[in-house]
């Protein structure tokens, strides 16, 4: 996840980029059928956390964003 701050004259914009979701998940969907079902238990609950991360940061930066 990617943020970028930059200042404006209205303000501050702020872009934010997410990872490559869809090509993750279509590795992690290849290594699982070729290679062990232990991916499936590594790769899955990853990706989930890393949404979660994900999730929270995007609600603290509209808490700071409303807050301003």
């Amino acid at each position: 996840m990617n943020f970028l701050f930059e200042k404006v004259p209205e303000g501050m914009k702020v872009t934010v980029g997410v990872g490559k979701w869809v090509q993750n998940l279509a590795i992690a969907t290849i290594e699982i059928l070729l290679v062990s079902e232990l991916f499936l238990f590594v790769d899955v609950p990853e990706m989930l956390w890393t949404s979660h991360v994900e999730n929270q940061l995007m609600k603290k930066l509209d808490e700071i964003v409303e807050s301003s």
